[in-house]
């Protein structure tokens, strides 16, 4: 898979973890509920696998690559992004300021993902 893909991913998957996230993070009307540790890896997982998905299944409608690898790619860098960043997001205070900041660690997270994932399977290959 390709490394700008994968970073692309990274950075759909983080921004929108970013951003729903700390919205989440707002004061409410009737005060400040805090959410868990456990509640703010949850949102983020779904909010990143939201949108990657929809963005992997955009992305196979016009890459000639397989859907089923492109979904699948997806959907383990919307985990591995969204659970890492969604604590990250609710700490930062600005939801602007939390879409930036986790979609470039979302990004980066993504390629070193994909390089970890891709390096084996290389080594697997030459080993035969």
């Amino acid at each position: 898979m390709s490394r700008r893909l994968c970073g692309r991913y990274g950075t759909v998957a983080g921004a929108a973890t970013g951003l729903i996230v700390n919205l989440l993070a707002s004061p409410a009307c009737c005060g400040s509920a805090t959410l868990t540790l456990v509640q703010q890896m949850t949102y983020g997982a779904t909010a990143a696998l939201t949108i990657t998905l929809i963005a992997a299944a955009f992305a196979s409608l016009v890459s000639r690559r397989p859907t089923w690898v492109l979904l699948t790619v997806g959907v383990i860098i919307a985990l591995f992004v969204g659970l890492l960043l969604g604590p990250v997001a609710y700490a930062l205070p600005h939801p602007m300021l939390a879409m930036f900041v986790c979609a470039l660690l979302g990004a980066a997270l993504a390629i070193l993902l994909c390089w970890l994932w891709c390096a084996r399977g290389r080594d697997a290959v030459n080993a035969h």
